[in-house]
């Protein structure tokens, strides 16, 4: 019985070892492209569930190709893969405190995002307008296997009672503007985005504002000495998740 418990309570650990390699690539001048690959494996008592590789590995990969196809206008396209490993707090936690419960069990959270992007600058040196910067992008990131809080303890399953040994799993689609205008000493920026994000276990997530609009200044009221600065925030409604 000693010795069940002196295993219980040894703290957990982990060791992590990771290689990866990377490079850049310019067929020609306006044409960047950027590649890059990761392994990672988690070792030990904690070591990593359910990766990809042998159960302890996980593979990862990024591109990006970034196009200036006229004066300063680019075009950018990225990929990346990456993943979260549980904490401590998720695996060892003791129930029985005023905490959740540890599952020793839990796997990683793994992610697969693309994001494409259009962004400018133009109006350069006309009259008092420095330059006006613009930006357009699309994203969409899945998520799989999000750690959640489930009748007390940690789980990376669903939690809407019809297949709890499916993966939990967050759709995220997001498209963001964004215009800054320089006009002499001052600076004025506008942003808006819009949010839209499905779970396979909850359908759409309502925590979170779907739509948000910022307007940004810098004004000088001593010029090279004193700055206002002030920003103006508008958000959708949401739902308190408590």
């Amino acid at each position: 019985h000693q010795g069940v418990v002196e295993q219980d309570i040894r703290e957990p650990e982990r060791t992590v070892v990771a290689l990866y390699v990377s490079d850049q690539f310019r067929p020609f001048s306006r044409l960047t492209i950027d590649a890059g690959l990761r392994y990672q494996a988690g070792l030990g008592q904690r070591a990593y569930r359910g990766a990809l590789l042998g159960g302890t590995g996980q593979p990862l990969a990024s591109a990006a190709i970034v196009w200036n196809f006229w004066r300063e206008m680019h075009l950018k396209v990225n990929y990346a893969s990456g993943f979260r490993s549980p904490v401590f707090n998720n695996t060892d936690s003791n129930g029985a405190a005023v905490q959740f419960g540890g599952n020793r069990s839990l796997t990683n959270e793994n992610s697969q995002a693309f994001q494409s992007e259009w962004n400018a600058r133009v109006l350069r040196n006309i009259g008092p307008i420095r330059a006006l910067q613009l930006r357009v992008d699309y994203s969409y990131t899945q998520l799989d296997g999000l750690i959640v809080i489930s009748q007390g303890s940690y789980s990376n399953r669903r939690q809407d009672g019809h297949d709890n040994n499916d993966q939990s799993r967050r759709q995220i689609h997001s498209v963001e503007a964004l215009a800054k205008l320089y006009a002499g000493d001052s600076a004025w920026t506008l942003g808006y985005t819009f949010l839209h994000i499905d779970t396979n276990d909850r359908g759409l997530l309502r925590s979170m504002p779907q739509h948000t609009l910022s307007l940004g200044w810098v004004l000088p009221v001593v010029p090279s000495w004193l700055d206002l600065n002030g920003t103006l925030l508008l958000l959708s409604s949401y739902d308190d998740p408590n």
